[in-house]
């Protein structure tokens, strides 16, 4: 697990010759999430994890309220009880307030089980004031969601 100072409130803008062109105000302190179930082989971090970790920050580009602060990465753990240990520090880091934000690939790799997945994302993040976005699901909890909006989790 890595972590990157998040106190300051904004980021300051520079051209690419350096030039101050103001401060963006950063809304969200956010943790990727990466996890894969089987270790893969010798290697320190598995390619699957590399890729995980890819995808999100690719998609986190075109998003400038949202700094990464923390990757949390439990390589070899399946998280059907969330009791992996960048799980748990992760969670500790909410409790804090280091971090307001989580995202991942997919639901899969938050957790498997389907009904502890449902009471993070309906219970615990709001309660905490967490932001949680799932990539591939196209799942942004502070998006207005309908009644015809169906959260379905891979079991």
């Amino acid at each position: 697990m890595s972590k990157i100072n998040c106190q300051t409130p904004s980021l300051f803008l520079l051209s690419s010759e350096g030039v101050f062109l103001g401060l963006q105000l950063v809304l969200y302190d956010a943790t990727i999430y990466v996890r894969l179930s089987k270790e893969d082989g010798d290697k320190v971090e598995s390619d699957s994890i590399l890729n995980q970790k890819e995808l999100i920050r690719d998609y986190l580009k075109s998003m400038p309220d949202i700094r990464i602060c923390l990757e949390s990465v439990d390589d070899g753990y399946r998280n059907f009880d969330f009791l992996c240990p960048s799980f748990i520090r992760m969670m500790e880091d909410i409790k804090v307030g280091t971090i307001n934000h989580v995202v991942v690939k997919d639901f899969s790799r938050f957790g498997r089980n389907d009904i502890e997945v449902r009471k993070y994302f309906d219970q615990v993040f709001p309660f905490w004031g967490v932001r949680f976005i799932s990539v591939n699901d196209r799942y942004n909890s502070i998006l207005k969601r309908t009644s015809s909006d169906v959260l379905i989790c891979p079991i």
